[in-house]
């Protein structure tokens, strides 16, 4: 049996895991989406049936939605993918659609749970009759957010979630009829685990990193963890990273499964090399941090030449015991990806 888990990737939702400095962890609300999830995998299970068509396709977005947080003028993504599935009256039993932006509309003053514009989303598939059943895959967002972002004012961030779904609805189904049937149905999975390569630290070069961040006034949460992994080291414990890749294939559509934040340049280069028809699920079985390019690591090689709020974009990890990836890691995640895929086909 082959399990994926995907994250949408709110920034509204109670802390579920031990990072430093993002809020104190909810085993109430962990244990209870950890149920919620198990018996909704059982149901679907228990509750299969037969459809007649599989289609595929992408719906161009009729607005841009999402800028690009670390270059100014940056690259977005410009389109929905999706796969449908028919029964066989017609009717569409589920739909995944996979984008790539933050669910970011929502600022740090907004205390209510909430699935941001995703979740937004897809109610209005399930109200408006689009499909039974949608399923989100987040694509390569690592450096893509919505926008406004981090709106604190609830009911104006409200406005601009109804916003943004409907602009997204809208587009997606206008090219949901631009379809491509599925020739086949048949399924293959493969998943392998890797060890990420990572730039060599040592405690007296956190030290250094975190002394250069208090000289000009950096901020002192990062400063902290560094040092914190300094100690950690020296207590004789590893910060090597190590990820599962996972591919998912279903006929003609070729699911990329990527454990972490990867930038959209990562995942349209990927669905450019890719066989068949690709999807980029993020944050899918684990939370490796982001993905940068060669060329954001050459354009940001300094620590203090980050854009603003950049440190866990490029130079990250800290806030996680995980130390800075080699800048070759895009290409490594490509091609790792793609070795894995032509074995399934």
């Amino acid at each position: 049996m082959a399990v994926t888990v995907c994250g949408s990737h709110t920034h509204s939702g109670p802390t579920v895991s031990k990072g430093i400095g993002w809020g104190e962890l909810s085993p109430e609300f962990r244990e209870k989406w950890i149920e919620l999830a198990v018996a909704k995998g059982i149901e679907a299970f228990e509750n299969e049936e037969k459809i007649s068509a599989v289609f595929y396709g992408k719906s161009m977005l009729k607005e841009k939605l999402g800028m690009n947080r670390v270059l100014e003028d940056g690259p977005t993504d410009p389109e929905i993918r999706w796969i449908k599935f028919i029964r066989p009256d017609g009717r569409t039993k589920l739909l995944i659609h996979n984008h790539a932006m933050h669910g970011v509309v929502f600022g740090p003053a907004n205390l209510l749970v909430s699935a941001d514009w995703i979740g937004a989303v897809n109610a209005l598939i399930i109200n408006e009759g689009i499909a039974e059943d949608t399923i989100f895959l987040q694509g390569a967002l690592g450096n893509i957010n919505t926008v406004p972002v981090c709106v604190n004012d609830v009911n104006e961030g409200r406005k601009h979630i109804e916003r943004i779904s409907a602009s997204y609805v809208k587009s997606l189904v206008a090219g949901l009829n631009n379809e491509t049937e599925m020739i086949n149905t048949n399924i293959a999975f493969l998943s392998r685990d890797f060890l990420l390569p990572v730039k060599t630290v040592t405690p007296e070069s956190l030290r250094k990193t975190a002394e250069k961040l208090a000289t000009h006034g950096r901020s002192k949460f990062l400063i902290d963890r560094l040092q914190e992994m300094a100690l950690y080291i020296e207590a004789g414990n590893s910060i090597d990273v190590m990820a599962e890749l996972q591919v998912l294939k279903i006929g003609e559509a070729v699911v990329y499964a990527i454990p972490g934040e990867p930038f959209l340049e990562l995942g349209m280069e990927l669905m450019a090399k890719s066989p068949g028809f690709p999807v980029v699920a993020a944050i899918a079985n684990g939370n490796c941090r982001y993905f940068p390019t060669e060329d954001i690591f050459a354009r940001f090689s300094d620590i203090l030449s980050q854009p603003s709020g950049g440190y866990y974009e490029i130079h990250q990890g800290c806030g996680r015991f995980m130390p800075e990836y080699q800048d070759n890691i895009s290409q490594f995640i490509i091609e790792k990806l793609l070795e894995i895929v032509a074995v399934c086909l």
